[in-house]
């Protein structure tokens, strides 16, 4: 037990010498690496002294710049030894960051396909955003470009609706038509927390409306102007 705690490494600024051992963190990305301990091989003692050490003898490395993670490596690694990824790990690293790029792109495709909400005798039961309290603002509007309005933008306000009714879907929406979603909540320190989506209209049926989303009035009201 003695021995092991004389092993456990301190940060220092002392540069190693050849033969001691120290700690180097994993290393993602094309040249994975796995941390762990390893002995040093060669030591360069100038303005910045840099190391060579067995798991890795083509690659210098600054000391300095993992000096103070030896303890913190030494806990999480402990005798693990370090070591270069095999071609088959590196080809497994590259397999899980194409997937979760895949994925993640397709999670931004999926985000701006049409969305359908519930329509029941002309009322909307489900909204894209809502703010549950009394101090919470919520609208709903059809948006027009009117150059002299406030932000240049002309609302036409749904109704509210009651009990499950969250707003009464305006007679004269139309299929193209822009709306705005919108939920503000003013916090008890003052600070007013904002919520709006926008989206414009493809398909009004008897059960539900089905609205695509875009990231703001401008892009929306663009989108019906280009065709």
């Amino acid at each position: 037990m003695e021995q092991q705690q004389e092993s456990v490494p301190k940060p220092s600024n002392r540069v190693p010498n050849v033969g001691d051992v120290v700690y180097l963190p994993s290393r993602p990305g094309p040249d994975l690496f796995h941390g762990g301990r390893t002995t040093v091989l060669a030591v360069e003692r100038k303005r910045r002294a840099t190391i060579r050490v067995e798991a890795d003898p083509d690659q210098w490395i600054t000391w300095f710049d993992v000096a103070n993670e030896q303890y913190g490596l030494w806990l999480q690694l402990g005798a693990q030894c370090a070591r270069k990824a095999t071609p088959q790990e590196i080809q497994t690293f590259h397999e899980e960051v194409a997937r979760k790029k895949a994925e993640a792109t397709e999670a931004e495709r999926r985000k701006w396909l049409p969305k359908a909400f519930a329509v029941l005798n002309g009322a909307l039961l489900e909204v894209p955003v809502w703010e549950d309290s009394h101090r919470a603002k919520n609208w709903a509007a059809i948006v027009e470009v009117n150059g002299t309005a406030p932000g240049g933008l002309q609302r036409s306000w749904f109704n509210r609706g009651r009990g499950p009714a969250i707003y009464i879907v305006p007679p004269h929406l139309e299929v193209g038509d822009v709306v705005e979603f919108g939920a503000d909540y003013v916090r008890y320190s003052g600070r007013r927390d904002t919520t709006r989506w926008y989206g414009v209209v493809t398909e009004i049926s008897v059960d539900r409306l089905l609205i695509r989303p875009y990231p703001s009035a401008r892009d929306a009201l663009l989108a019906t102007t280009s065709g």
